[in-house]
């Protein structure tokens, strides 16, 4: 099993953890739950985004359409206090979903690539 690390760190909207894992070539998978800076929510996410030969970091946002990099909201809960305690708690239990999260990552970019084929094959045909 892969070493996974999580950083704490104080914001300015409050506590933040994130977890960065490789996911695939050139792609890492960052798992982040941090309060939500519009309610008193605690919302854990992942991203998919891909490290370019810069080193600089790229995310391709496609609202609704299937054809941006991946991204899934696992947990928003309401909790009564954003505490260190708090975040790192549901942090915990996203990660415990590492798993599931990468195969549906894998699901959302076979999609893309389905799509893009069939795409493809209907350009040839007209």
């Amino acid at each position: 099993m892969e070493a996974i690390q999580t950083q704490m760190c104080k914001t300015p909207n409050g506590w933040k953890a994130e977890t960065v894992v490789d996911f695939a070539e050139w792609q890492i998978l960052t798992i982040t739950t941090r309060k939500n800076g519009l309610s008193n929510r605690l919302l854990s996410t992942a991203t998919v985004s891909t490290t370019l030969e810069s080193g600089l970091t790229s995310y391709v946002m496609c609202y609704g359409f299937g054809k941006g990099d991946f991204s899934a909201t696992l947990l928003d809960c309401s909790v009564p206090r954003a505490t260190e305690k708090a975040i790192r708690a549901q942090h915990q239990i996203a990660l415990a979903s590492l798993d599931k999260i990468k195969a549906d990552a894998v699901r959302h970019y076979a999609e893309q690539a389905r799509l893009a084929a069939a795409e493809g094959r209907e350009a040839t045909a007209n």
